[in-house]
Protein backbone atom coordinates (compact mmCIF):
# COMPACT_ATOMS: atom_id res chain seq x y z
CA UNK A 1 0.00 0.00 0.00
CA UNK A 2 1.81 3.18 -1.14
CA UNK A 3 -0.12 5.26 1.41
CA UNK A 4 0.97 3.11 4.37
CA UNK A 5 3.89 4.13 6.60
CA UNK A 6 7.25 2.47 6.25
CA UNK A 7 10.22 2.47 8.64
CA UNK A 8 12.68 5.35 8.84
CA UNK A 9 14.86 4.92 5.76
CA UNK A 10 18.24 6.32 4.83
CA UNK A 11 18.34 7.39 1.18
CA UNK A 12 21.48 9.04 -0.12
CA UNK A 13 23.60 11.23 2.15
CA UNK A 14 21.95 11.85 5.49
CA UNK A 15 18.28 11.75 4.56
CA UNK A 16 15.91 9.95 6.91
CA UNK A 17 12.26 9.63 5.89
CA UNK A 18 9.50 9.34 8.49
CA UNK A 19 5.97 9.09 7.02
CA UNK A 20 3.53 10.33 9.65
CA UNK A 21 -0.30 10.27 9.61
CA UNK A 22 -1.62 13.71 8.71
CA UNK A 23 -4.83 15.60 7.82
CA UNK A 24 -4.11 15.43 4.10
CA UNK A 25 -6.27 14.85 1.01
CA UNK A 26 -6.97 11.22 -0.06
CA UNK A 27 -5.62 8.99 -1.46
CA UNK A 28 -2.72 10.20 0.70
CA UNK A 29 -2.94 9.47 4.42
CA UNK A 30 0.57 10.45 5.54
CA UNK A 31 3.01 13.33 5.18
CA UNK A 32 6.64 12.35 4.94
CA UNK A 33 8.78 14.21 7.44
CA UNK A 34 12.40 14.27 6.25
CA UNK A 35 15.42 14.67 8.51
CA UNK A 36 18.36 15.89 6.44
CA UNK A 37 21.93 15.99 7.71
CA UNK A 38 24.24 13.69 9.63
CA UNK A 39 25.74 15.28 12.75
CA UNK A 40 23.71 18.48 12.26
CA UNK A 41 20.27 18.12 10.72
CA UNK A 42 17.05 19.91 9.84
CA UNK A 43 13.52 18.54 10.18
CA UNK A 44 11.38 19.15 7.09
CA UNK A 45 7.56 19.25 7.39
CA UNK A 46 6.55 17.74 10.72
CA UNK A 47 2.95 17.69 9.52
CA UNK A 48 1.24 15.15 11.74
CA UNK A 49 -1.79 16.10 13.80
CA UNK A 50 -1.68 12.77 15.66
CA UNK A 51 -0.30 13.01 19.24
CA UNK A 52 1.19 9.53 19.10
CA UNK A 53 3.02 10.31 15.86
CA UNK A 54 4.17 13.65 17.27
CA UNK A 55 5.64 11.90 20.28
CA UNK A 56 7.31 9.30 18.05
CA UNK A 57 8.96 12.05 15.98
CA UNK A 58 10.15 13.84 19.10
CA UNK A 59 11.54 10.56 20.47
CA UNK A 60 13.39 9.96 17.18
CA UNK A 61 14.94 13.43 17.34
CA UNK A 62 15.87 12.97 21.00
CA UNK A 63 17.49 9.62 20.26
CA UNK A 64 19.70 11.32 17.69
CA UNK A 65 20.53 14.04 20.19
CA UNK A 66 21.49 11.38 22.71
CA UNK A 67 23.85 9.98 20.06
CA UNK A 68 25.49 13.39 19.66
CA UNK A 69 23.59 14.80 16.69
CA UNK A 70 22.16 18.33 16.79
CA UNK A 71 18.84 19.44 15.29
CA UNK A 72 19.18 22.91 13.77
CA UNK A 73 15.69 23.94 12.67
CA UNK A 74 12.28 22.95 11.41
CA UNK A 75 12.08 23.65 7.67
CA UNK A 76 8.76 23.98 5.82
CA UNK A 77 8.00 23.33 2.17
CA UNK A 78 4.80 25.39 2.53
CA UNK A 79 2.05 26.42 4.93
CA UNK A 80 -0.70 23.80 4.44
CA UNK A 81 -1.99 22.13 7.58
CA UNK A 82 -0.75 18.65 6.68
CA UNK A 83 2.81 20.06 6.61
CA UNK A 84 2.78 22.24 9.73
CA UNK A 85 0.46 20.53 12.23
CA UNK A 86 3.33 19.09 14.22
CA UNK A 87 5.55 22.17 14.37
CA UNK A 88 4.37 23.63 17.68
CA UNK A 89 4.09 20.22 19.44
CA UNK A 90 7.63 19.31 18.34
CA UNK A 91 9.00 22.63 19.56
CA UNK A 92 7.25 22.18 22.89
CA UNK A 93 8.31 18.57 23.44
CA UNK A 94 11.97 19.42 22.74
CA UNK A 95 11.99 22.81 24.47
CA UNK A 96 13.83 21.55 27.55
CA UNK A 97 16.78 20.49 25.39
CA UNK A 98 16.79 22.71 22.31
CA UNK A 99 15.05 25.77 20.87
CA UNK A 100 14.05 24.88 17.33
CA UNK A 101 13.58 27.85 14.98
CA UNK A 102 11.38 27.61 11.88
CA UNK A 103 12.76 28.32 8.39
CA UNK A 104 10.51 28.85 5.38
CA UNK A 105 9.85 31.07 2.38
CA UNK A 106 8.63 34.61 3.05
CA UNK A 107 5.21 33.86 1.53
CA UNK A 108 4.84 30.88 3.84
CA UNK A 109 5.75 33.07 6.80
CA UNK A 110 3.03 35.53 5.76
CA UNK A 111 0.45 32.74 5.51
CA UNK A 112 1.36 31.46 8.98
CA UNK A 113 1.73 34.87 10.65
CA UNK A 114 -1.14 34.30 13.08
CA UNK A 115 -0.24 30.66 13.75
CA UNK A 116 3.48 30.32 14.29
CA UNK A 117 6.70 32.29 13.98
CA UNK A 118 9.05 31.83 11.05
CA UNK A 119 12.55 32.83 12.14
CA UNK A 120 14.41 32.68 8.81
CA UNK A 121 13.16 33.40 5.32
CA UNK A 122 14.61 30.99 2.77
CA UNK A 123 15.20 32.50 -0.67
CA UNK A 124 15.32 30.95 -4.13
CA UNK A 125 18.74 29.32 -4.72
CA UNK A 126 19.79 29.87 -1.10
CA UNK A 127 21.80 26.97 0.33
CA UNK A 128 21.26 25.43 3.74
CA UNK A 129 24.92 24.67 4.39
CA UNK A 130 24.73 24.31 8.16
CA UNK A 131 23.93 20.60 7.76
CA UNK A 132 27.34 19.95 6.18
CA UNK A 133 28.63 19.85 2.61
CA UNK A 134 27.42 16.27 1.95
CA UNK A 135 23.83 17.26 2.74
CA UNK A 136 23.70 20.98 1.91
CA UNK A 137 20.24 21.72 0.52
CA UNK A 138 19.58 24.15 -2.33
CA UNK A 139 16.27 25.94 -1.90
CA UNK A 140 14.14 26.21 -5.02
CA UNK A 141 11.08 28.44 -5.00
CA UNK A 142 8.46 26.32 -6.79
CA UNK A 143 5.14 28.17 -6.45
CA UNK A 144 1.84 26.99 -7.87
CA UNK A 145 0.44 24.57 -5.32
CA UNK A 146 1.18 27.29 -2.76
CA UNK A 147 2.74 30.68 -3.36
CA UNK A 148 5.55 30.05 -0.87
CA UNK A 149 6.28 26.45 -1.86
CA UNK A 150 9.91 25.36 -1.69
CA UNK A 151 11.61 22.27 -3.06
CA UNK A 152 15.07 21.23 -1.87
CA UNK A 153 17.85 19.84 -4.02
CA UNK A 154 20.21 17.43 -2.26
CA UNK A 155 23.84 16.79 -3.34
CA UNK A 156 22.93 13.15 -4.01
CA UNK A 157 20.73 14.27 -6.91
CA UNK A 158 17.54 13.65 -4.97
CA UNK A 159 14.92 16.40 -4.86
CA UNK A 160 12.70 16.80 -1.81
CA UNK A 161 9.79 18.21 -3.76
CA UNK A 162 7.03 18.66 -1.17
CA UNK A 163 3.66 18.85 -2.90
CA UNK A 164 4.91 19.42 -6.44
CA UNK A 165 3.98 15.80 -7.19
CA UNK A 166 2.86 12.71 -5.31
CA UNK A 167 3.66 9.08 -5.99
CA UNK A 168 -0.07 8.39 -6.37
CA UNK A 169 -2.88 10.70 -7.42
CA UNK A 170 -2.59 14.36 -8.39
CA UNK A 171 -1.88 17.64 -6.61
CA UNK A 172 -4.60 20.18 -5.85
CA UNK A 173 -3.97 23.63 -7.30
CA UNK A 174 -6.66 25.92 -5.92
CA UNK A 175 -6.90 29.73 -6.06
CA UNK A 176 -6.39 32.18 -4.57
CA UNK A 177 -3.02 30.94 -3.28
CA UNK A 178 -2.73 28.20 -5.89
CA UNK A 179 -1.84 29.29 -9.43
CA UNK A 180 -1.90 26.94 -12.42
CA UNK A 181 0.50 28.92 -14.59
CA UNK A 182 3.08 29.05 -11.82
CA UNK A 183 2.55 25.37 -11.04
CA UNK A 184 3.24 24.36 -14.64
CA UNK A 185 6.32 26.60 -14.73
CA UNK A 186 7.58 25.04 -11.48
CA UNK A 187 7.11 21.52 -12.84
CA UNK A 188 9.10 22.49 -15.94
CA UNK A 189 11.80 24.01 -13.74
CA UNK A 190 12.14 20.68 -11.92
CA UNK A 191 12.40 18.87 -15.26
CA UNK A 192 15.24 21.23 -16.20
CA UNK A 193 17.01 20.36 -12.96
CA UNK A 194 17.04 16.67 -14.02
CA UNK A 195 16.91 15.19 -10.49
CA UNK A 196 17.93 11.57 -10.04
CA UNK A 197 14.96 10.90 -7.79
CA UNK A 198 12.04 12.70 -6.17
CA UNK A 199 11.04 12.54 -2.53
CA UNK A 200 7.45 13.79 -2.42
CA UNK A 201 5.60 14.63 0.77
CA UNK A 202 2.92 12.03 0.01
CA UNK A 203 3.78 8.50 -1.01
CA UNK A 204 6.98 6.67 -1.72
CA UNK A 205 10.12 8.08 -3.35
CA UNK A 206 9.90 8.33 -7.13
CA UNK A 207 12.69 6.67 -9.11
CA UNK A 208 11.62 7.80 -12.60
CA UNK A 209 11.56 11.56 -11.94
CA UNK A 210 11.67 12.86 -15.50
CA UNK A 211 8.81 10.65 -16.69
CA UNK A 212 6.79 11.41 -13.57
CA UNK A 213 7.19 15.17 -13.90
CA UNK A 214 6.37 15.12 -17.61
CA UNK A 215 3.29 13.01 -16.89
CA UNK A 216 2.12 15.67 -14.45
CA UNK A 217 2.64 18.40 -17.04
CA UNK A 218 0.87 16.42 -19.77
CA UNK A 219 -2.01 15.57 -17.43
CA UNK A 220 -2.54 19.22 -16.50
CA UNK A 221 -2.41 20.39 -20.10
CA UNK A 222 -4.86 17.69 -21.18
CA UNK A 223 -7.22 18.67 -18.36
CA UNK A 224 -6.92 22.31 -19.33
CA UNK A 225 -7.87 21.48 -22.92
CA UNK A 226 -10.97 19.72 -21.58
CA UNK A 227 -11.81 22.86 -19.58
CA UNK A 228 -11.43 25.01 -22.70
CA UNK A 229 -13.57 22.60 -24.74
CA UNK A 230 -16.29 22.55 -22.05
CA UNK A 231 -16.30 26.32 -21.83
CA UNK A 232 -16.63 26.70 -25.60
CA UNK A 233 -19.38 24.08 -25.74
CA UNK A 234 -21.29 25.81 -22.95
CA UNK A 235 -21.58 28.86 -25.15
CA UNK A 236 -22.37 31.29 -22.32
CA UNK A 237 -21.11 32.41 -18.94
CA UNK A 238 -20.43 29.40 -16.71
CA UNK A 239 -19.13 28.81 -13.19
CA UNK A 240 -16.47 26.28 -12.27
CA UNK A 241 -19.14 24.26 -10.43
CA UNK A 242 -21.25 24.06 -13.60
CA UNK A 243 -18.31 22.85 -15.67
CA UNK A 244 -16.97 20.31 -13.16
CA UNK A 245 -19.44 17.49 -14.04
CA UNK A 246 -18.38 17.77 -17.70
CA UNK A 247 -14.64 18.14 -17.20
CA UNK A 248 -14.42 15.61 -14.35
CA UNK A 249 -17.09 13.17 -15.52
CA UNK A 250 -14.88 10.23 -14.55
CA UNK A 251 -14.86 10.97 -10.81
CA UNK A 252 -17.53 10.60 -8.15
CA UNK A 253 -20.00 13.52 -7.95
CA UNK A 254 -19.07 13.84 -4.29
CA UNK A 255 -15.64 15.07 -5.45
CA UNK A 256 -16.94 17.65 -7.93
CA UNK A 257 -16.80 20.53 -5.39
CA UNK A 258 -13.11 19.79 -4.81
CA UNK A 259 -12.55 19.41 -8.55
CA UNK A 260 -14.20 22.78 -9.15
CA UNK A 261 -11.45 24.41 -7.09
CA UNK A 262 -8.80 23.01 -9.43
CA UNK A 263 -10.96 23.80 -12.44
CA UNK A 264 -11.06 27.45 -11.42
CA UNK A 265 -7.26 27.51 -11.50
CA UNK A 266 -7.41 26.27 -15.10
CA UNK A 267 -9.98 28.96 -15.94
CA UNK A 268 -7.69 31.63 -14.51
CA UNK A 269 -4.81 30.28 -16.58
CA UNK A 270 -6.95 30.27 -19.74
CA UNK A 271 -7.79 33.92 -19.04
CA UNK A 272 -4.08 34.71 -18.69
CA UNK A 273 -3.55 33.06 -22.08
CA UNK A 274 -6.33 35.17 -23.60
CA UNK A 275 -8.63 32.18 -24.12
CA UNK A 276 -11.28 33.07 -21.53
CA UNK A 277 -12.69 36.05 -19.70
CA UNK A 278 -14.14 36.41 -16.23
CA UNK A 279 -17.17 38.20 -14.80
CA UNK A 280 -17.35 37.62 -11.06
CA UNK A 281 -17.53 33.86 -10.43
CA UNK A 282 -18.43 33.08 -14.05
CA UNK A 283 -16.40 32.59 -17.20
CA UNK A 284 -16.82 32.36 -20.95
CA UNK A 285 -14.60 31.43 -23.87
CA UNK A 286 -12.99 34.14 -25.96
Amino acid sequence: DPAAPWPATRRGGGITLLPLPSPTIPPATHTTCALVGARRFVIIDPGSHDPQAQRALAAHVEARMDAGDAPLAIVLTHHHIDHVSGVLPLQEMLSARVALPVWAHRRTAEALATTLRVDRHLEHLERIEEVGEADALECLHTPGHASGHLSFGHPSGLMLCGDMVASEGTILVAPPDGHMGEYLASLRALVDRAPEGLIPSHGRPITNPNAHLRHYIDHRLAREEKVADALRAHGAWASAAELAPVVYAEISPTLWPLAARSLSAHLEHLAELGLAEQRGPRWRAV
